[in-house]
């Protein structure tokens, strides 16, 4: 069997990629393994009003997600 990508739901609206996903994986420029870059999407975050999960805020607050992929690279960065 022939390995493919295989690429969660959430990034993508109307099957079309959400824009703001690709400002979060620069955000974080590949210091996070795949794996826990979706955990990182579908996580309770701190950074988000509510502890809202990134993945919520997608296409209704792509701004504030982008944000706190940027605070959180900061830390990992430490």
């Amino acid at each position: 069997m022939r390995e493919r990508d295989v690429y969660p739901v959430f990034q993508f609206d109307e099957g079309k990629p959400i824009k703001a996903v690709q400002e979060v994986l620069e955000a974080f420029g590949g210091r996070k393994a795949p794996w826990k870059l979706a955990l990182w999407f579908t996580s309770n975050n701190g950074w988000l009003a509510g502890s809202a999960r990134p993945v919520d805020l997608l296409t209704s607050d792509p701004r504030a997600v982008i944000d706190a992929a940027r605070r959180d690279a900061e830390g990992d960065a430490a």
